[in-house]
């Protein structure tokens, strides 16, 4: 059998539940595949799960098991170890199509040689191939950053990296935070490498109750250090006016909500006038939450 020219990249807490399904789409792939599995410090049945499948011996897979800290040092640390041609991150309550690796690899092969290529996107389902969260209108090549900001087409993707270029790069950290998307990732990778567009679904996944997309404010100004260093970033020249004001009125959000001085974050911004002008409506908005949250908290 050929080597494997692709990983599946998966950083995983406490998704026992949802796992076997993942592993299941794997098996069904016609290409030979890796799957990487870091498991982010889970204290159910994950480990045990990892173990069986592996004596199974249906697919390749590797298995490392650290102390829990977010998924972001979960991929860290994988990148490095990565060794296939291309990689593509798969969370834990996803799946993938049957025809997923077939697809990527015809695509690897139209497109390997494009200049200053270092991803492949494709569609992402809700519930099936038919329903992309996010619907790309037609291939094209462009920054994935830019292109997503001047289309407004804000949503879940299916990223396939070329792991040689994936490798240059790393999210960052901050101490005593669990959190941060890969936005950072992202915007970076942007500024140096296109990535293709494309309209087919290869992976599967409605949001899970519990997971990184629940209480997404609030886990950013739990997390704020990371947050405001992502939202400086998705404020900058290269963003659309559209996305420089949506992200002004998040960080002036957080900017209230955290232990750190106001005035100071605001000097910090790097976009004062934007943050000054839209700071009521970021109060408006963490007024709106406090209330809710304090309503809650009451029941």
């Amino acid at each position: 059998m050929n080597k494997p020219f692709i990983t599946f990249l998966t950083a995983t807490y406490n998704r026992a539940n949802t796992l076997p399904k993942l592993y299941e789409s794997i098996k069904k792939q016609q290409e030979n595949v890796i799957w990487f599995v870091v498991d982010d410090g889970s204290d159910d049945n994950t480990k045990d799960l990892m173990e069986k499948w592996i004596s199974e011996n249906s697919i390749t897979i590797r298995y490392i098991k650290k102390e829990n800290g977010g998924k972001h040092r979960a991929l860290n640390i994988a990148i490095p170890m990565l060794t296939t041609p291309l990689t593509m991150i798969v969370d834990s309550d996803d799946y993938l199509t049957e025809d997923c690796s077939s697809i990527i690899k015809k695509y690897w092969m139209k497109y390997n040689n494009t200049s200053r290529l270092g991803s492949l996107i494709f569609e992402h389902g809700i519930s099936c191939k038919n329903d992309p969260m996010v619907r790309i209108k037609r291939e094209v090549v462009a920054p994935r950053f830019e292109y997503i900001e001047k289309n407004h087409q804000f949503g879940d993707y299916s990223d396939v990296f070329v792991t040689e270029k994936l490798q240059e790069f790393r999210i960052p950290e901050y101490d005593s935070e669990n959190f941060i998307t890969e936005g950072p990732l992202y915007f970076d990778f942007s500024a140096r490498y296109n990535s293709v567009f494309i309209n087919q679904v290869i992976s599967i996944g409605k949001y899970q109750r519990g997971g990184l997309t629940d209480n997404s404010r609030m886990l950013k100004v739990e997390n704020y250090h990371g947050a405001l260093y992502e939202l400086r970033q998705a404020m900058s020249p290269r963003a659309s006016w559209f996305g420089r004001i949506k992200h002004a009125i998040l960080y002036d959000y957080i900017a209230i909500a955290c232990p750190v001085s106001l005035n100071s974050l605001i000097k910090n911004s790097q976009h004062i006038f934007l943050t000054l002008i839209l700071l009521p409506i970021g109060y408006l908005f963490y007024l709106n939450d406090r209330k809710a949250i304090n309503k809650i908290s009451k029941v």
